[in-house]
């Protein structure tokens, strides 16, 4: 049986996450966590590894996978629409392609989106 091969990630990298933390989103917001070697993402939440890192001494740090940092999106104040195409971020019919990774385009979107005001506060530090 030939091998497939996929080029995907699962959920944010490290750089990805200190960037969408310096943008001011709320660590509580992510979905996933990364701990102790930077080789293991979670898919438990967050919240319950905090919890649970705490006890067993292991360092975690939070990571968004790709459908939170959508659904964020999606609630935004005006409303809009996003499609993903080969990395491509398409948000209301424009092309918004910066890099050639879709998870750095979304968070490129969201930043966007923090600028003009019209990002969730919900999920912004306070």
């Amino acid at each position: 049986m030939k091998e497939l091969k996929f080029n995907s990630q699962i959920c944010t990298t490290e750089e990805q996450s200190q960037r969408l933390i310096k943008l001011g989103l709320n660590s509580e917001t992510a979905d996933m966590c990364w701990f102790n070697d930077m080789q293991t993402p979670c898919c438990a939440a967050y919240k319950y590894f905090e919890v649970r890192a705490k006890e067993m001494k292991w360092v975690i740090f939070p990571a968004w996978s790709l459908h939170r940092l959508i659904e964020m999106c999606n609630k935004t104040q005006s409303g809009m629409t996003i499609s993903i195409y080969n990395d491509e971020v398409i948000v209301d019919g424009d092309l918004f392609e910066v890099f050639d990774n879709a998870y750095d385009n979304l968070i490129s979107v969201i930043e966007w989106l923090i600028k003009a005001g019209l990002f969730n506060k919900e999920y912004l530090k306070q």
